[in-house]
């Protein structure tokens, strides 16, 4: 699909670079490819050929096959990796950049301009080479290849395509199930759940080209934590929040409008910190220097490129905090919906990035400091909130 000659693909230039230093090309089409393969899902289901209810009424069968085909790929692509010469293994902790290539080849020149001058030039440590390579579990765990290709088909790229896919495609076959349930209507907890969610997915396959600039991209390998993720985890896990919506019955009480605004309210909230933050990044990174984003001049850490004004003024990862909103919106419909514990099912959803994002923020500042040392600390005392202003 990503090469183009299925559905229409358009190429851009990418952050990552392979281990030459050459930046990655893609072709993508990750949201002409779900609109296609979801129209087709409501328009076989209502034509009668396939069963549009299948994927919620056997959601447990739908959920052990991806587990067996993620633990297969896993193993594949763990395979694949140890079969490469040593020296075309990732190693290092992130994949090459393209910050990195220009500050490399800044560095070169400058140093060609101090031997002629007679003057030597300071030298810059090189990346740490430490990526967790080495033992059989975290090889197999966090994957040995940054970016892993067939000519231009990246399984990356395609792995984050199938996992919203099928994720979107599980949503509207609960949808439908309640449709034909309820005798051709669907529940106000339901509906802006599925109108939220759907928006997520869909408004992620139209920014592909900024998450190419995202952690995701340079900073994750593909093994079983993103092999598995993407094909068993995120599509029959973070829409969790739907089983309690669809389990009520039609004698009990609906969501309530007032509820449905809460929602709505947080869900957009988080996604205007977290669009907002990731959009601002990406303008400083692939436009014109000095230029305004939404109004907001770029103003950046003295002798550095860390960005400093707008969303990242407010904390250094308030697109963490933006995430965590998002998902605390999509929670509310059902957080309240089910009897007993099926009301706690869709807490689950916020928690588990609550769980994610903290611990990758210190991370994240780990790295940073030692990309950066005293620009970054600089930084941190400009901005000294983590994630959330004032409070952390």
């Amino acid at each position: 699909m990503q090469e183009g000659s299925v559905v229409p693909a358009t190429v851009v230039t990418g952050y990552a670079c392979d281990r030459q230093g050459k930046v990655l090309v893609y072709r993508l089409n990750g949201l002409r490819v779900l609109f296609v393969v979801v129209l087709a899902f409501v328009g076989l289901s209502y034509a009668n050929v396939i069963d549009g209810e299948y994927l919620a009424n056997n959601i447990w069968p739908c959920f052990h096959a991806g587990n067996i085909y993620g633990l297969l790929c896993s193993f594949i692509f763990y395979i694949k990796g140890k079969r490469l010469p040593p020296d075309q293994r990732d190693v290092g902790r992130r994949a090459i950049t393209v910050d990195q290539v220009k500050h490399k080849k800044e560095e070169e020149e400058d140093k060609a301009t101090k031997k002629s001058s007679g003057t030597k030039a300071p030298s810059t440590p090189s990346p740490s080479s430490s990526g967790g390579v080495g033992s059989f579990l975290m090889d197999f765990y966090a994957g040995l290849e940054f970016n892993p290709r067939l000519g231009l088909f990246d399984h990356k790229m395609f792995l984050y395509l199938v996992g919203a896919v099928v994720l979107e495609c599980v949503l509207v076959s609960a949808a439908i199930t309640q449709y034909h349930a309820l005798g051709g209507r669907l529940s106000l907890g339901l509906t802006t759940y599925l109108l939220l969610f759907s928006f997520f997915v869909a408004e992620y396959m139209y920014h592909e080209h900024v998450h190419l600039y995202t952690y995701d991209l340079f900073a994750e390998r593909v093994g079983f934590k993103l092999i598995w993720g993407c094909l068993c985890f995120y599509p029959f896990f973070y829409g969790i929040g739907v089983w309690p919506l669809l389990a009520r019955g039609p004698d009990q009480q609906d969501t309530t409008a007032p509820h449905a605004a809460l929602a709505a309210l947080c869900f957009f909230g988080g996604w205007a910190l977290s669009r907002g933050a990731n959009n601002q990044k990406y303008a400083f990174k692939t436009g014109p220097p000095n230029a305004p984003f939404l109004g907001i001049a770029p103003r950046v850490v003295p002798g550095s490129r860390i960005l400093c004004s707008g969303w990242w003024g407010l904390a250094r990862h308030i697109n963490y905090l933006g995430e965590i909103l998002m998902a605390i919106g999509l929670a509310l419909p059902g957080g309240g919906a089910g009897a007993g514990w099926s009301a706690l099912l869709p807490w689950l959803y916020p928690l588990y990035y609550v769980a994610l994002l903290f611990p990758r923020e210190r991370e994240d500042s780990r790295v940073c400091e030692l990309k950066y040392g005293q620009a970054w600390r600089d930084y941190c005392r400009a901005v000294p909130y983590r994630i959330i202003p004032y409070l952390y």
